[in-house]
């Protein structure tokens, strides 16, 4: 098997040989994976910086970079406020892509 593009915004550190699709000319054609911690509604502002805090502490380690790296993962924390615009945002794209495919919801 021989890779054709990365989905990615930019170039994979792991497959740094590996032209975007993007680069290969579909500037809109990005589908990244991304990790994320979700917490019940109305959990109190504290308790949601509190969890933050201690996310990018642990994801700010040598250890979990490297293993992450070996992964072909980068690393991009965001805020809970960055979370939930992202969450919202891919809602639509992809409620968005449903419907212009015609598929029914059973």
């Amino acid at each position: 098997m021989r890779a054709i593009g990365a989905t990615s915004s930019q170039r994979l550190t792991a497959a740094p040989d590996i032209p975007t699709v993007a680069e290969q000319g579909l500037p809109n054609y990005v589908m990244e994976g991304w990790f994320a911690v979700v917490g019940p509604r109305n959990l109190p502002a504290a308790d949601v910086q509190r969890i933050h805090d201690g996310f990018v502490s642990a994801f700010s380690t040598v250890e979990l970079k490297e293993t992450m790296a070996k992964q072909g993962n980068s690393i991009s924390m965001t805020t809970p406020e960055a979370a939930t615009a992202f969450f919202k945002s891919e809602l639509a794209k992809y409620a968005g892509l449903v419907k212009k495919s015609g598929l029914e919801l059973q």
